[in-house]
């Protein structure tokens, strides 16, 4: 139905657009990177969004083109909770940015005057973005079906790989302070994982 279309569509686009709003403000990276290129970085990442939710905007002919039958029932009930739970996993992604300020990092590093952010929803899970992400995309598949799961899993392995070296990082720089932290939250999810 196309008012779930526009709603998951425009949850993206507020997303894509605070992201890009908000990567212009960080601090430097410590050893490589000034925050100029994190922002490029950021901004390229932005467009290439914008073009996967261009995708669902035309997601009949994908369909067509990528699959012969469906993954997902076709249903607006099933369509209204897409809507939801990806709508839930970019508020969750911008509630999780706006705590982690001006450490955000387009790519795993630490920053000039770095601090381990441990409030807001990292008081549960080390990586509430890449959880959110995660569900915002699974909303997505719901009401863009075939096409929104090839990116769930794409997505899911390039998270999986950024988390791995992130926690590299965070141990290596905060040591006890993180190991701490990591035995008293979960990777991504609350309570389970």
């Amino acid at each position: 139905m196309w008012l779930y279309d526009a709603l998951t569509i425009a949850c993206w686009i507020i997303f894509i657009v605070y992201w890009t709003v908000a990567s212009t403000h960080v601090k430097h990276d410590r050893h490589v990177k000034s925050a100029w290129q994190s922002s490029g970085f950021a901004i390229s990442m932005a467009l290439v969004f914008l073009v996967v939710v261009a995708t669902l905007a035309e997601r009949d002919i994908l369909w067509e083109l990528f699959s012969i039958y469906p993954v997902v029932p076709n249903s607006p009930i099933i369509d209204a909770i897409g809507t939801v739970v990806c709508a839930t996993g970019i508020a969750v992604a911008i509630w999780a940015r706006v705590h982690l300020g001006r450490n955000w990092s387009a790519e795993p590093a630490i920053k000039e005057g770095h601090i381990l952010v441990t409030s807001g929803p990292y008081r549960f899970v080390r990586h509430p973005i890449y959880a959110s992400l995660l569900l915002a995309a699974c909303g997505s598949a719901l009401v863009g079906g075939s096409i929104w799961i090839v990116v769930l899993i794409t997505l899911a392995g390039i998270l999986m790989y950024r988390m791995i070296k992130e926690e590299r990082i965070l141990f290596a720089e905060f040591k006890q302070e993180y190991f701490a932290y990591k035995r008293r939250t979960c990777l991504l999810i609350p309570f389970i994982l």
